[in-house]
């Protein structure tokens, strides 16, 4: 047996029945392991005709009016029947498609009014008789180009449906996104559904975004390094990787490993904290020794300040204490 096998009985049976009025499309499901092709070549054949119906003359009119120009295609447009059919009608009605040659004025001034604004396609419409890659070549020649404009709106458009489209989805994509979280969570897992680290309920990725999104808000700004000494100590001795805090705006360390505040800062913050209670103004000032800030009514700072007297106890006036 060679690559294809031979045809049954029954096969060629079942071709004279339904290839008439189906056709090859209609047949092939009928004869499975056949191609369109091979259906058409058994049918051809056996002289067993697609369409058995008479060609009527409005028909034979359009064949002969559209055949000339736009060839099977354009006829197949109009009229429901095979194109191999139409073409054979076309040869027996002595109707031969005509070979265009030269592009003409009117084709150019057409290709100049369709293209700019319709592409394509509507070169296609306005030309039926021309093939697209002759309508291509003569785009180039011509040097059309799509209107900007028309793409500019066609793509904002593109842009406006989407939108739509995402905001129509959106109520049940939240929805859908929490059972998600809630199913993650419920099963050990974090929100995202990444496993979490040790000793924590989020992942690594979720608490740096958090950690973000917390640095955002206080300093507002976004953070830019990691924590110096954060950093060096990411890996504890028991091998648990820490996680890193974010470097305050202007200095290398995070909140808790930042140094300790200067005398001076510690006093203008006091200063501060008292004039925001009392309502006075705050001017600090340099003391007298050059090393501490006051504020301007303060004749001293507090380690430039004297010392306060003892009291004592006088037995002449009954015990009382008095100040010197």
């Amino acid at each position: 047996m060679g690559r294809f096998p031979s045809w049954t009985a029954t096969e060629d049976e079942i071709l004279r029945v339904a290839y008439p009025t189906r056709g090859t499309a209609g047949v092939q499901p009928l004869l499975p392991g056949r191609t369109q092709w091979a259906i058409r070549s058994r049918a051809s054949h056996l002289g067993v005709p697609y369409d058995c119906r008479p060609w009527h003359p409005a028909e034979d009119a359009v064949i002969r009016k559209l055949y000339p120009r736009g060839g099977r295609n354009a006829v197949t447009a109009i009229i429901r029947r095979d194109p191999f059919d139409v073409t054979q009608r076309a040869h027996q009605l002595g109707v031969q498609k005509r070979s265009y040659g030269r592009w003409t004025a009117d084709e150019d001034q057409a290709l100049r009014e369709v293209y700019p604004r319709a592409g394509m396609a509507g070169a296609r419409v306005a030309l039926p008789w021309r093939t697209e890659g002759s309508i291509e070549n003569r785009r180039r020649q011509l040097g059309l180009r799509r209107d900007k404009s028309t793409e500019e709106e066609r793509a904002a458009r593109r842009l406006e449906r989407r939108k739509a489209e995402r905001e129509r989805r959106r109520p049940r994509r939240r929805e859908e996104g929490k059972r998600r979280r809630l199913r993650n969570v419920a099963v050990g897992l974090c929100r995202c559904g990444r496993p979490p680290m040790p000793r924590k309920r989020r992942c690594e990725s979720c608490l740096t975004l958090a950690s973000i999104s917390a640095h955002r808000r206080r300093y507002g700004v976004d953070p830019i390094a990691p924590c110096a000494r954060c950093s060096t100590q990411a890996v504890t001795s028991h091998g648990v990787r820490l996680r890193v805090a974010w470097a305050i705006p202007g200095s290398p360390y995070c909140e808790r490993h930042r140094l300790p505040p200067t005398p001076e800062q510690v006093r203008i913050r006091y200063l501060v904290r008292s004039a925001a209670k009392s309502g006075r103004a705050v001017d600090p000032v340099l003391c007298a020794c050059g090393r501490h800030l006051v504020n301007a009514g303060t004749a001293t700072c507090w380690v430039c300040a004297p010392a306060p007297s003892a009291p004592r106890f006088d037995d002449a006036e009954g015990g009382r204490v008095t100040q010197p």
